[in-house]
């Protein structure tokens, strides 16, 4: 192999993403990694986790012979700082850039493209708290199951099932209101997996997974409330914020009206579980 020298020509900011832009002689491989996650095992693999608490992001380069110092990151939001590194990855040496995020665990991932001149760019989403800016999914629970009949949940006066698509469908309408991409899982009409709900969620790239879902009660005046406890650990390793919303329907059954249940599906990605009582 020739030489092939990486420069990077500026670092910063573009539309509502942080970037880096290099140059090269030929086009590089590299591996992403987040730093400072403690992942464990799980069912679906190794890189499970409950917290997103990466203070790093390592750029892995293949077949790079040099590289150029970095310049600053003043205008960057991303990252505050960055340094490259020697080391060796299987016997064979490489380039590492470190690069230090401004906020630990505040990341989106990245985007990575080659232009016909060779020029490789890096894009980092900028998280943002206009919520105009987000795409939410959701999750009325229950609904039609692998073999084509309704799963109604708890029965009463009404269906659970019912009153689920009926919140989630007011939720819907009041979030599009807002400016909201607004991703309804049409559960009615169609099977999800319960277990895999949050995977087909961050299908859509979504900030936000919304799984709702209404307790019974054995009484039309209830003197508690149900507390939920989560047992399971979060699904995977991609990032994504799940909110249980737990909406409290009084309909009327012989179970006792304080239950503790938990709650598998919603996963714990990169910020704690929150819960909504309606």
């Amino acid at each position: 192999m020739g030489e092939n020298p990486l420069v990077v020509n500026a670092i910063g900011n573009m539309g509502g993403d942080s970037f880096i832009q290099m140059a090269l002689e030929d086009r590089s491989s590299f591996t992403v990694t987040p730093i400072g996650n403690d992942y464990y095992s799980g069912y679906d693999g190794e890189f499970n986790l409950d917290d997103f608490t990466a203070t790093h992001i390592n750029i892995t380069f293949d077949n790079i012979t040099s590289v150029t110092a970095l310049p600053d990151f003043d205008n960057c939001t991303v990252f505050s700082a960055g340094e490259w590194q020697q080391v060796e990855v299987d016997g064979i040496m490489k380039f590492r850039l470190v690069l230090k995020l401004r906020q630990p665990g505040v990341y989106a991932g990245n985007s990575a493209t080659y232009d016909s001149e060779g020029n490789l760019l890096f894009k980092f989403e900028i998280l943002t708290n206009d919520i105009r800016n987000m795409t939410i999914v959701i999750d009325p629970g229950h609904g039609v199951t692998e073999y084509g009949y309704d799963d109604p949940g708890a029965i009463g006066h009404i269906e659970e099932a019912g009153a689920n698509l009926a919140v989630a469908k007011l939720v819907e309408s009041k979030l599009k209101a807002l400016g909201v991409n607004v991703v309804r899982l049409k559960t009615e009409s169609e099977f999800y997996d319960t277990k895999r709900r949050p995977y087909y969620a961050r299908d859509y790239g979504c900030d936000l997974y919304i799984a709702i879902h209404s307790n019974k009660a054995g009484s039309e005046s209830p003197s508690a409330i149900i507390t939920h406890r989560t047992l399971s650990r979060s699904l995977s390793r991609s990032q994504g914020t799940f909110l249980h919303i737990s909406a409290i329907m009084f309909i009327r059954t012989e179970q006792t009206a304080t239950e503790e249940r938990s709650t598998a599906i919603c996963g714990q990605q990169n910020s704690r579980i929150s819960r909504l009582y309606l």
